[in-house]
């Protein structure tokens, strides 16, 4: 009967081992996806989040207070050779409780939590008088901050120590870092370096202009000299609408404030389904220039724009 109480023991510390792994595995992204969906399981883990690290604690202690009480059991029946009992017991419960189980749990986490939930319910229910005091100090303890990521000028002189790194390699990494440092209202250009042709303009002959035809994007301006959108005259063509203005086929811009970092710049414009943007300044509003996605490529890549 003392096995037999050893046993069940160790796998109820072998199960909530697991549980505290999966728990920790769980991604919280697909979590909430779950519960946008109507998931009543996913509902009622997504309200643990909150009171991590209670719910860490819980399931940790449960299975080391579980494990405890197996190795007492175990000793307890070893008689005068209960001095040998942690010699046998703990390699066996490392690698059960502390490998086997973490392993196992962790590749199907939700799988696991929301067909053993019951037990995290009631393990939460027996160890919260405690659990509770003792997660609201662990959060007064701060964790300590990430340290400082090196500056471009440490980050270029480890590239240049560092052994494999070609001469190329290097200038990439220059223009990627100064790259960082910019912002929109650096990257601004006038609107007469791209392709430009009046709202006025008829695609006919727009059309017979082959540096205005071949542009992927050809800015459409307005009696102020301003862009009002952007268009592409093959696409244009499609429509069999040659007598049709170019004011008709543009396509509105983005617009960004001079502040914008590059970076950001760059993925709004990736994703943007003109990828052309103006450039205002941040305080005034003032009309800056034009950057596209392919001018800031160009400028990340050390090209001529």
């Amino acid at each position: 009967m003392t096995f037999f109480l050893t046993a069940v023991l160790l796998a109820g510390s072998f199960v909530f081992s697991g549980l505290d792994a999966a728990w920790q595995a769980l991604d919280r992204v697909r979590l909430r996806h779950r519960v946008d969906k109507g998931d009543r399981r996913a509902r009622t883990m997504l309200s643990w989040d909150p009171v991590r690290p209670q719910a860490d604690l819980v399931l940790a202690w449960t299975s080391h207070a579980l494990g405890a009480g197996a190795l007492a059991l175990f000793a307890s029946s070893a008689g005068t050779w209960w001095w040998s009992v942690p010699a046998i017991f703990v390699p066996l419960y490392a690698l059960l409780v502390g490998v086997l189980a973490r392993q196992i749990f962790r590749r199907l986490p939700f799988f696991v939590l929301s067909r053993l939930w019951w037990l995290v319910a009631l393990a939460g229910s027996f160890w919260a008088p405690l659990a509770r005091p003792v997660a609201r100090l662990l959060r007064r303890v701060r964790p300590d901050p990430l340290p400082r990521p090196p500056a471009a000028d440490e980050l270029m002189a480890l590239a240049a120590k560092t052994e494999g790194i070609s001469p190329l390699e290097q200038s990439m990494l220059r223009r990627v870092l100064d790259f960082r440092r910019l912002t929109a209202g650096d990257l601004a250009a006038p609107a007469e370096k791209f392709s430009c042709a009046p709202a006025d303009a008829v695609l006919g002959e727009l059309l017979a202009d082959r540096r205005v035809a071949d542009a992927e994007h050809t800015l459409v301006i307005g009696s102020d000299g301003l862009p009002l959108g952007a268009m592409s005259c093959g696409a244009a063509a499609l429509s069999g609408s040659l007598a049709a203005r170019a004011q008709s086929f543009a396509r509105p811009l983005a617009s960004f404030t001079s502040d914008l970092p590059a970076w950001s710049a760059l993925a709004k414009l990736r994703r943007a389904r003109t990828p052309v943007a103006e450039v205002r300044d941040a305080g005034t509003g003032k009309f800056l220039g034009i950057i596209t996605d392919e001018s800031l490529v160009a400028r990340l890549l050390g090209q001529a724009v």
